[in-house]
């Protein structure tokens, strides 16, 4: 029983300090105290594990989804179509992570910024961030400006967690950003002569157990890219020996064309920052199971990414 409350009252704690405050909580407090009063241990126990689900919902990593910085994915379903008009018969759907959010929800508390600044306030109310393939539109939003990219180091140094996905075609700007973690994208796409698809449609294997990852994860690459990396970074999953990095775009994989494996999913050895260079984690219909594959990948890097190494 002491064990069962102390975690429920850590819980509490944590709950309230991101805001929790509800008629029922307060309700079971005074019924364990009662409990405790009147030496039912078991009953007190049992109210405590009441209590810690109840303020599970606050516990949640809170994760916020940038949109204001010409991202190439979206959780709000009008921009998907405004940023690929020209795809037809529901394709805007891979662009679009609002049946992500939706279903990773019991787990993840994930809020969308259109079009604020990245600013130190607003970091301050998240455990993550995510960046969606940055720079890759110039329909909206904008660069980042120096102020941000600061704002964005300092939400990582004290304890935030960063993931930026990458993509075939990525612009070069973002490297500016993640370099500082010993992440590189390389934008050729990524093709294998063994897809499950397409050309650039494979499973990728070779994923190594850590915190942000599980050596029995499986993903599927989408015309994803690759990844270079310096001292300051650890690979976590890579692609089979039968890729190629397509550096004319011919689809073909020419004499001196680099040849797998390639690392696709890397972190920095000491910050909460990762690196994907694929973005296929949305849920489009006509993909089928394989799609819905990706999403575990995603939820347990974004919980690694947003637990925090100590209280805020």
């Amino acid at each position: 029983a002491e064990a069962v409350l102390t975690e429920a009252y850590a819980a509490l704690a944590a709950a309230r300090a991101r805001g929790a405050a509800a008629a029922a909580v307060e309700t079971l407090l005074a019924r364990i105290a009662a409990a405790l009063a009147e030496e039912n241990y078991f009953l007190a126990r049992d109210l405590g594990r009441s209590l810690s689900a109840l303020v599970a919902p606050w516990l949640r990593p809170r994760v916020l989804f940038d949109e204001a910085h010409q991202e190439r994915n979206t959780m709000l379903l009008e921009r998907a179509w405004r940023l690929a008009p020209q795809l037809t018969g529901g394709q805007a759907y891979w662009l679009y992570f609002g049946a992500y959010r939706d279903a990773a929800a019991a787990e993840l508390a994930i809020d969308v910024n259109e079009s604020a600044e990245l600013t130190d306030p607003l970091l301050a109310g998240y455990d993550a961030l995510v960046l969606a393939v940055p720079l890759a539109h110039a329909l909206d939003g904008h660069p980042f400006t120096g102020d941000e990219v600061a704002a964005i180091h300092r939400f990582v140094a004290g304890g935030g967690g960063l993931l930026v996905l990458g993509d075939a075609g990525v612009n070069p700007a973002v490297n500016e950003l993640v370099a500082r973690y010993g992440m590189r994208f390389d934008p050729r796409a990524v093709y294998s002569h063994a897809p499950s698809g397409g050309i650039g449609d494979f499973p990728v294997g070779g994923f190594v157990a850590s915190p942000a990852t599980s050596r029995f994860q499986r993903y599927v690459m989408n015309w994803g890219a690759s990844l270079q990396l310096g001292p300051q970074a650890v690979a976590l999953g890579a692609t089979e020996s039968d890729t190629w990095a397509d550096g004319d775009g011919n689809a073909t994989q020419d004499p001196g064309e680099t040849a797998g494996p390639f690392v696709v999913l890397a972190m920095n050895r000491a910050a909460r920052v990762a690196c994907l260079a694929d973005n296929n984690f949305q849920h489009d219909p006509a993909w089928g199971p394989e799609g819905s594959m990706n999403a575990p990948v995603l939820t347990r890097l974004l919980r690694w990414l947003g637990t925090r190494p100590g209280p805020r």
